[in-house]
């Protein structure tokens, strides 16, 4: 009866050790660190602070709501489906590991195993800026509860084509700026409608022959979102940002409820010399002209759901570096992929539950 009694103690005692409960420096910093910090540090997107232990424990309870029902890390694409380069969400055991850590008290352990916070550029995500261009002047966003699309010109005073690596934006207000679009502009057509207006910048509603494609017909950039690392194109690309032109910025600045003013600065970075730029880096803007039924079927009768399939032919061999979903508030799903010639079918992305506040920019397909 002895040894019977003294296996089933070993036995508890070992499922005991087998189950101690996380603690913040051995288990759940570099979850945080790794996937939340990037954004949540003074300076940059996120409303607070994750970089150290009293901060995250003072967070814990909101931390295990918001990861327990994925709405953080904001990655909407459906990993299932298909991988990419940076992606940003947290795997089952890493979501149990921070709800276990709550549940017991948000214990920080032995601080000597806390791992080092990441060290990361000031002023960029990315490093030092080949070329700096900020807003000419503030502009005042009104507060009167609608979203707004206002595009700045910014002359880049570049003389000669550069081969662009990467596009950053800093917003100057986090509050108001939801994202951001880039173009290259050589005909001074932006320029032109800049200058109609007396406030800086310029919309549809301040000139009346303004025509939306004459800007977003020019190849874009890079755009910008929060929360999203810009990053540099793969070895060998790069895209050209002409000589003598402006760069064009869409900003899509979010309802407000009182007049906000925004000064933002975009970051360029630029090849190398010793890089070797073999390919260059084109965009291809899918517009309701490409939807099967035809651009009139762009409609959505009232009380109904409806589904759009749009086709785009590939006319040349090219490879694919990334790709844009973007929709508005009436968006529900998506799902892209390519119809092979020998009939296979390569999967994209698929989203499953899109959210208008958390729009990818270009996000590289990775090779895992």
């Amino acid at each position: 009866m002895i040894r019977i009694i003294t296996v089933v103690c070993l036995m508890v005692q070992a499922l005991n050790s087998g189950s101690a409960q996380p603690t913040f420096s051995k288990d759940v910093a570099s979850i945080i660190f790794n996937h939340c910090t990037t954004c949540h540090r003074q300076g940059e997107i996120g409303p607070m602070a994750l970089t150290n232990y009293e901060q995250v424990k003072n967070w814990a309870s909101t931390i295990r709501y918001v990861t327990s029902n994925k709405i953080m890390p904001p990655w909407k694409a459906d990993e299932a489906y298909s991988r990419f380069v940076d992606e940003n969400y947290l795997s089952s055991s890493q979501i149990k590991t921070i709800s276990d850590w709550v549940n017991a008290g948000s214990p920080l352990g032995n601080a000597s195993e806390t791992p080092k916070l990441p060290q990361y550029p000031t002023n960029s995500l990315l490093g030092t800026p080949d070329l700096i261009l900020p807003f000419k002047r503030s502009y005042v966003h009104k507060g009167n509860g609608t979203d707004e699309y206002r595009y700045f010109v910014i002359p880049t005073g570049i003389t000669e084509a550069k081969k662009v690596k990467a596009v950053e934006l800093r917003p100057g207000n986090k509050k108001i700026v939801h994202h951001s679009l880039f173009f290259a502009d050589q005909s001074g057509k932006a320029k032109e409608y800049d200058n109609k207006t007396l406030e800086y910048g310029f919309s549809v509603n301040d000139n009346a022959d303004f025509r939306v494609t004459e800007v977003i017909n020019h190849d874009q950039f890079p755009g910008y979102v929060p929360g999203q690392k810009p990053r540099n194109f793969p070895d060998g690309l790069a895209q050209i940002l002409p000589a003598n032109s402006d760069l064009v910025i869409q900003m899509h600045y979010a309802p407000w409820s009182v007049d906000e003013a925004d000064s933002s600065t975009v970051n360029i970075f630029f090849a190398k010399e010793n890089e070797i730029i073999d390919r260059t880096v084109k965009d291809y803007i899918m517009l309701p002209f490409n939807l099967v039924a035809g651009p009139l079927s762009f409609i959505i009768p009232a009380n109904q759901v409806k589904k759009f399939e749009g086709v785009y032919t590939v006319p040349a061999d090219i490879s694919l570096v990334g790709i844009f979903p973007h929709m508005h508030l009436l968006g529900k799903n998506w799902e892209v992929y390519i119809e092979n010639l020998d009939g296979t079918k390569t999967n994209l992305i698929k989203i499953n539950d899109w959210d208008f506040n958390w729009q990818g920019a270009i996000i590289l397909i990775s090779t895992k």
